[in-house]
């Protein structure tokens, strides 16, 4: 029985398994890196957006289903390694801070910075699914 895929045997698919991740990483890294030049058209999306793609993902069938909801573990996990308060990058970037000055950074400074960068990050959030929401309703 031969995978949709094109392997035949479960060793062949792990291993096209982590073909796949590392090449849906990458372009993600290269669209990041695009997206802080400045050179790159990169769509935000929000949980309205994403439910949107994702039903049209099942009508397609389940490969395309689980192919989306790879790529979404991706891009999630890479996200949150970014050096953004409030997410896992963040807070590297104070152990980093700390292992390099040898003393800790003052908790309630740090929460502080983790704390506006949750506000930011949520403001980020409810502009997209406004604007989403917006064009839903203009046909968009």
């Amino acid at each position: 029985h031969v995978m949709r895929f094109g392997t035949d045997d479960w060793w062949s698919a792990l291993k096209l398994g982590v073909q796949e991740t590392w090449l849906v990483t990458a372009k993600i890294c290269d669209l990041l890196v695009d997206k802080v030049k400045g050179s790159a058209d990169v769509e935000f999306a929000s949980i309205v957006k994403i439910t949107s793609v994702g039903a049209d993902t099942v009508r397609m069938g389940a490969e395309w289903f689980l192919n989306l909801l790879a790529l979404l573990s991706v891009n999630l996990g890479l996200l949150n390694l970014l050096p953004i308060p409030a997410l896992d990058g963040g807070r590297l970037v104070f152990i980093g801070i700390e292992a390099i000055s040898r003393q800790a950074v003052p908790k309630k400074i740090e929460a502080i910075v983790h704390g506006v960068g949750m506000l930011l990050i949520l403001g980020f959030i409810v502009v997209i699914m406004l604007k989403e929401i917006v064009d839903l309703f203009q046909g968009g």
